[in-house]
């Protein structure tokens, strides 16, 4: 059996516009570049905050006795100052609170430090009372406690723990845990009496708090900017990925049978039939920037759900933007079986002199958008051909019957 014939005619062009949308989200897609390429290079060159300087200024021991070998009452006032050591950051310092050690062991609660905001360059500065009334300590510290005492020097750690948030311009970012401490060696002097000590003396200090003069981190500005460089360029990805998922939304292709001519449907036998036709099918690229490559296309005629011809192969085909493309292929099929109650109702079809079929395309294609090939995707297509044959219970005579009918198109 001589392979079926294909006739492929002019592809009708139809002319491209482009259209006031396709401008705006031009126009859009250039803006946003622009704006990832601003806040980059922003972020690039901008100076990493430091971390704010901690003083301890001075303190004044109110009092320090044991009421119990391990009870320790302890009263004083120190003077702490933070000071903003960048010109393009303010600090909100907030959750504040200061507490007295003693060899890691805590010798006063918690004092809260109001909510402050250190503008650049400036110093703000606490005065709290730190006060700790019958305090458990370990036997083995109370007693180095004891012999510091009577030694005249007393090494207290005043550590300060909270929060921040950096502030640029109108823009406040971020969270941070603040975490500061102090070595402050009092030398009380021969003020003190076995295990007690009063007085009310200020001891200047000016002891800087530990590690809140280092303005960076272990790698330091370095690895800082490249963060941030690295975050600006993952958002200027992360926006041109969205753009392409909000752009490439592409519209199915368009199939129309336009006509239909019967060489013969007639059956050699109750179960066997000889179909020969030829139709003509248009297709229509919708997309006005994206470009349908068709591959691997077939097309056959279908009887309630049988299929009555051979599989007949179409051209591979380049719909561009907005483009037309007919075929017209013949289908054919000699002594296909069919069943039995397919075959009655096609017999009483052919007799009632109108035969309702199916013409389906199916195959693959691809979409184009500038010069890429994106995808591959399952492409059917079936298109109904209502065809009015008349009265004769044969068809020996080619006939030709012209109509418009859309197709149902899906791409998955």
């Amino acid at each position: 059996m001589e392979a079926p014939m294909v006739a492929v005619r002019e592809v009708a062009q139809i002319p491209k516009k482009k259209s006031n949308y396709f401008y705006l989200v031009l126009g859009g897609v250039v803006f946003l570049i622009i704006l990832g390429i601003a806040i980059t290079f922003y972020l690039g060159i901008l100076p990493l905050p430091h971390k704010p300087q901690f003083i301890l200024d001075e303190a004044t021991i109110g009092g320090l006795k044991f009421s119990d070998p391990n009870l320790l009452t302890c009263n004083m006032q120190v003077t702490l100052s933070a000071k903003n050591p960048n010109i393009n950051y303010g600090i909100f310092i907030e959750k504040l609170e200061a507490r007295a050690f003693y060899q890691n062991q805590q010798i006063t609660v918690a004092a809260e430090l109001p909510e402050n905001y250190v503008s650049p360059k400036t110093v703000n500065v606490w005065p709290p009372f730190l006060y700790g009334n019958d305090v458990l300590i370990p036997p083995h510290e109370a007693a180095n406690l004891m012999v510091d005492l009577n030694a005249g020097n007393l090494p207290l750690e005043i550590k300060v723990g909270g929060s921040l948030k950096w502030k640029v311009s109108s823009f406040t970012f971020g969270k941070y845990r603040l975490m500061v401490n102090c070595l402050a060696d009092i030398p009380l002097g021969s003020q003190v009496n076995g295990t007690t000590f009063e007085s009310g003396v200020k001891y200047e200090l000016d002891q800087p708090f530990m590690d809140s003069t280092k303005n960076d981190a272990p790698d330091g500005k370095t690895k800082g900017r490249f963060c941030l460089l690295a975050s600006g360029a993952l958002i200027f990805v992360g926006i041109a990925i969205l753009l392409y998922l909000t752009q490439f939304q592409p519209h199915k292709p368009r199939f129309i049978i336009q006509d239909a001519t019967v060489y013969g449907l007639n059956f050699s036998n109750p179960n066997l039939l000889t179909c020969s036709m030829q139709v003509t099918l248009s297709t229509r690229n919708p997309n006005a920037h994206i470009g349908i490559y068709y591959e691997k296309l077939d097309v056959h005629a279908i009887y309630q759900h049988q299929q009555i011809t051979l599989a007949t192969a179409l051209p591979r085909t380049y719909l561009d933007h907005e483009e037309v493309s007919v075929w017209s292929p013949v289908l054919y099929g000699k002594d296909v079986a069919i069943s039995p109650l397919v075959a009655a109702g096609l017999m009483e079809d052919l007799q009632s002199g109108c035969v309702s079929l199916d013409i389906k395309v199916s195959g693959r294609l691809k979409w184009k958008l500038g010069s890429s090939m994106i995808g591959k995707y399952q492409l059917i297509a079936n298109c109904p051909a209502y065809i009015p044959l008349g009265n004769p219970s044969k068809m020996e005579s080619a006939v030709k019957y012209e109509f418009v009918h859309l197709c149902k198109v899906k791409v998955e």
